[in-house]
């Protein structure tokens, strides 16, 4: 199955945020590939996994009122709070300021909400110094972000 029909089976499942479920579902095959069943069919699986993923990121859009903008910025959904909404662009250029390795680590954990437990197995990272990456930013921006 080639990339163009994953896609567009994506965007059928969960709209713009398609292409977020199929780099999820990518991602999740290289963390699982060692549970692929190589007697089942390698579609059937990765459209398990891609469907998964849609339906969890709809899940989070849906709960949390969040959806990815044209701009780069996370910000809330239609019926957001425009106050939240100027915070929010506030952290995402705070942390864009920082080194790309550390701004990643801080959007995984304060924007995308990943443990520092699923960080260390995305990023070449120990749990106790991405704790203190994010414990560190926090205090130097805590009278900003209340």
């Amino acid at each position: 199955m080639n990339r163009k029909t994953l896609l567009r089976w994506a965007r059928g499942m969960a709209g713009n945020l398609g292409e977020d479920a199929l780099q999820e579902a990518y991602c999740r095959a290289c963390q699982y590939w060692k549970s692929y069943d190589f007697n089942r069919s390698f579609d059937a699986w990765i459209k398990g996994l891609l469907r998964n993923a849609a339906r969890q990121i709809f899940n989070e859009e849906k709960r949390h009122g969040f959806s990815y903008q044209e701009e780069g910025f996370l910000l809330p959904s239609k019926i957001g709070n425009p106050e939240k909404t100027r915070q929010l662009k506030e952290l995402f250029l705070k942390i864009q300021e920082q080194p790309e390795d550390r701004s990643y680590i801080l959007r995984l954990s304060l924007v995308d909400g990943y443990s520092s437990h699923e960080i260390a197995q995305i990023v070449p990272e120990n749990e106790n110094c991405i704790n203190n990456m994010v414990y560190r930013f926090r205090k130097e921006n805590r009278k900003e972000f209340r």
